[in-house]
């Protein structure tokens, strides 16, 4: 695909994600898609699926901002940005109520006019610390 082309198809997702029109993933993603998270298992396109509509239940006003784009014909960086009210009750915590805001970078490669694959960096002290939460020393 073109430059062009790649930029519109991350666009659009984002764009759909914020309208929890979540069939996008299986429309732009590839059958054999898989997610590289931190500290995670590698996951694949239904497990990303799944974790996007549990964050965007625990956060039921999540908008996703995209705030830098750099694209090629087979890769991406994207760094973007989300907001929400923390409505997530998880490993026993309940939710907070704050409007919290989250910094993200994924790195993204294409394949067959589709997304292959993404490694998400993120800083999860920050969040934490915004929802009042200690982590556990790594």
């Amino acid at each position: 695909m073109s430059v062009e082309e790649n930029k519109q198809l991350i666009h659009r997702i984002y764009d759909e994600l914020n309208k929890r029109n979540y069939d996008v993933i299986d429309e732009c993603f590839c059958d054999d898609f898989i997610s590289y998270r931190e500290k995670e298992k590698p996951g694949d396109r239904k497990t990303f699926k799944q974790f996007l509509m549990y964050m965007d239940s625990g956060f039921p006003d999540i908008k996703r901002t995209i705030q830098d784009l750099i694209v090629t014909e087979d890769r991406a960086a994207l760094y973007f940005t989300w907001t929400g009210t923390d409505n997530l009750k998880h490993q026993g915590r309940n939710p907070t109520g704050k409007v919290i805001n989250v910094k993200e970078v994924y790195f993204i490669r294409f394949k067959d006019r589709k997304i292959s694959e993404y490694r998400h960096y993120s800083e999860p002290h920050h969040m934490a610390q915004q929802l009042g939460v200690k982590l556990p020393d790594d």
